[in-house]
């Protein structure tokens, strides 16, 4: 049981998965008493919720698996590291809305979304790894930084599910919304505002799910040393794309800036972890 590992799945399944449509819009909107509460029941309760279950669920599994062999880590620090992390999460999507109004007037007028999104995402681990830092101390940071490389290169089965639905999450959810939103950024996904009712366009939103598709097989190609048959997942994407390529200009863009940058991420991730915990 790793509590870096722990704690940034923690966050992953409270942003990505069990964050509902209606959330992410009053979070979009200016502070108010229904966004604060709104705030209060995603960043907080969420956290402490499913941060726990989790810790129990992890804990039961090694203890099945394991028996009383199994590394562990006192549940009173861990909780503080999650409240600890709750508050940043609740102070940091109360002031995304300002930042990134600031942003949009002042340095990316048209990607100022997708850098907010970015921005957020980055401070979220960092305040993972501060809190540990602040609660267990530095010493205690680079112990568990070594316990996580020693629990995937040993075989650890839960670390290892743990870590693959980690990557799995950064892989479809994260990259599908950072793609679609710097697509948007540059315009070359219609909007409501740019496309009329009875517009025949391609159905850009089908996209998504081949580039999850797409980045998973990148993924498994990746850290399975099979690096020279990701040629063959971008070949069989374009061959199914020829002709509709030909004849639309406007989604040749779109699928040569979407593909780009879905090969980006797909190799991005599984290559983060090749260089921390297997070089």
């Amino acid at each position: 049981m790793t509590i870096i590992m722990m704690t940034y799945l923690t966050h992953l399944l409270v942003d990505f998965i069990f964050q509902r449509d209606t959330t992410v819009e009053i979070k979009s909107g200016k502070m108010s008493w229904q966004k604060t509460k709104c705030l209060l029941g995603h960043a907080v309760i969420s956290n402490l919720v499913i941060g726990l279950a989790l810790y129990f669920i992890t804990w039961i599994s090694q203890q099945f698996i394991y028996g009383g062999n199994h590394d562990a880590f006192n549940l009173l620090d861990y909780f503080l590291i999650l409240l600890w992390i709750s508050g940043f999460h609740f102070v940091l999507d109360a002031m995304k809305h300002p930042i990134q109004l600031w942003l949009k007037k002042h340095w990316f007028t048209k990607q100022s979304d997708v850098v907010t999104y970015a921005l957020d995402q980055i401070l979220h681990l960092f305040s993972i790894f501060l809190a540990i830092t602040i609660i267990l101390g530095s010493s205690r940071l680079a112990a568990a930084y070594t316990q996580l490389q020693t629990s995937l290169k040993g075989g650890n089965v839960i670390v290892i599910l743990q870590g693959i639905l980690i990557l799995l999450i950064l892989e479809t959810k994260f990259s599908e919304y950072f793609i679609k939103k710097f697509l948007t950024g540059t315009g070359v996904i219609p909007t409501a505002e740019t496309t009329s009712s009875n517009d025949d366009s391609p159905k850009y939103h089908l996209g998504g799910y081949i580039g999850n598709l797409e980045r998973i097989m990148i993924t498994i190609f990746f850290l399975s040393n099979s690096i020279p048959s990701i040629s063959i997942v971008v070949a069989i994407k374009a061959v199914t794309r020829f002709k509709t390529l030909e004849n639309n200009s406007d989604f040749a863009e779109y699928y040569l800036l979407g593909s780009i940058l879905s090969l980006l991420l797909g190799c991005l991730f599984p290559l983060i972890v090749h260089q921390l915990f297997y070089a």
